[in-house]
């Protein structure tokens, strides 16, 4: 257990690595305290940003042990109903795109609990989940679908695929930010699929979070903000090329990315043109994430200035999820339980826990009914509208809710 600091590039090698953002020292986002006893033993670790001046990656170089962040998970995909519409939408999409026939043999690597691969069987796939969260693969394995508990990398690839052949389709969902060797992740997922199978990559894309200030995005489990430019070079060291690219606005802003294997061929025109977009707006200079830091600061000083305002007035506010990025902005912002009285979770791994750092209880959402807040931090801002939706009883008695990015606002 424990971190370590990493001295290149995770995309180019390079060793000129210029920190453009520091959030601070911040407990692991999804590590939520049990007891209020375990409070003073939370570890810490640097949260900040970098950006590579030869290739502009921009990455995490403090690495916290993947154990410590993923032997033991509390997220779960399918505990919103956005979340598993996306999903079903997801497999149908890719079903179809990639020509799968009834009985084709897809795997999901970081399958969480299986709400993906649920949507792919019911397109007729047969599926296989790879997760290393012991307690999320075995909730995936009780839904039917069959997991292994396993961390992912080129070593796991090889014995996967002697053991159970090609796969016609390899899923990689947002977890290729997670992991300290992206280039030997990629080339695992290509081993899977080899020679006429496809992989699809889905990452969140920095060029959304520079757009609309997501800097809550950024925890220790998100090692890499991937902009096009430097996710394309990698993907042509893996030895893959794309395809075809979606722009999807889940999670604040991802890209879907169809891969196939190839050693010489180049990446489709209109993946190629969003490059040049990237580098003709300025993605890729150190002086414009420097500038989208000092807006960060910005917010940071607003939010608290707003919640400072609500309880001079005597109002209290509560918040609506503990999700990873609600607790970077919480530990960011310095907003603890004297602000914040509450917060609630749909989840029921959180609820009945505290959030890392700023240690505010985590209940149940019919907590919000009984206590009846006067304002709604909604934490997990990109499901602002379905969580205002479930909770149309706090705002016909009078109740308001507050989105926090890209600038605080209230709704009523």
């Amino acid at each position: 257990m424990g971190s370590h600091r990493r001295k290149s590039c995770r995309v180019c090698s390079g060793s000129d690595l210029r920190s453009v953002l520091d959030l601070g020292a911040q407990p692991c986002a999804n590590a939520l305290p049990a007891d209020p006893k375990d409070f003073e033993t939370e570890a810490r670790y640097p949260l900040e940003l970098f950006i590579c001046e030869g290739c502009a990656h921009l990455q995490l170089i403090d690495v916290v042990d993947p154990e410590e962040l993923f032997g033991h998970y509390l997220y779960l995909t399918g505990t919103s109903s956005t979340m598993r519409r996306h999903f079903e939408r997801y497999a149908k999409a890719m079903t179809e795109r990639c020509g799968l026939a009834p009985g084709a043999r897809v795997v999901e690597v970081a399958s969480n609990d299986g709400c993906l691969l649920a949507g792919f069987q019911a397109e007729g796939a047969q599926v296989l989940g790879i997760e290393p969260a012991r307690n999320v693969a075995e909730q995936a394995r009780a839904s039917g679908v069959e997991t292994l508990s396993l961390f992912f990398d080129e070593d796991c690839a090889r014995t996967v695929r002697e053991e159970r052949g090609a796969f016609d389709l390899a899923v990689a969902n947002n977890v290729l930010a997670h992991v300290d060797d992206p280039l030997g992740f990629l080339k695992g997922l290509r081993r899977l699929v080899e020679p006429r199978g496809r992989v699809v990559v889905e990452v969140p894309w920095a060029g959304q979070m520079f757009d609309k200030l997501e800097f809550d995005t950024i925890y220790h489990e998100h090692l890499s903000c991937f902009l096009a430019g430097p996710l394309g070079a990698l993907i042509r060291r893996a030895g893959m090329a794309v395809e075809e690219y979606w722009h999807k606005p889940v999670h604040g802003g991802t890209l879907r990315l169809l891969l196939s294997p190839s050693d010489e061929g180049q990446h489709a025109a209109p993946f190629r043109k969003l490059v040049e977009t990237e580098n003709a707006r300025g993605l890729h200079d150190t002086r414009s994430w420097e500038a989208f830091a000092e807006k960060a600061i910005g917010l940071r000083d607003a939010l608290t200035d707003l919640l400072e305002n609500e309880h001079e007035a005597g109002r209290v506010v509560a918040g609506y999820g503990a999700p990873a990025k609600g607790n970077t902005l919480l530990n960011f912002c310095g907003i603890g339980p004297e602000r914040l009285a509450f917060t609630v979770d749909k989840n029921p791994l959180k609820a009945g826990r505290w959030t890392p750092g700023s240690h505010i209880p985590i209940f149940p959402p019919e907590v919000i009914e009984e206590r009846k807040p006067d304002l709604l931090l909604i934490l997990p801002w990109n499901l602002a509208e379905e969580i205002m939706e479930q909770e149309d009883s706090h705002r016909a008695r009078g109740g308001r809710f507050l989105i926090p990015i890209p600038e605080p606002r209230i709704l009523t």
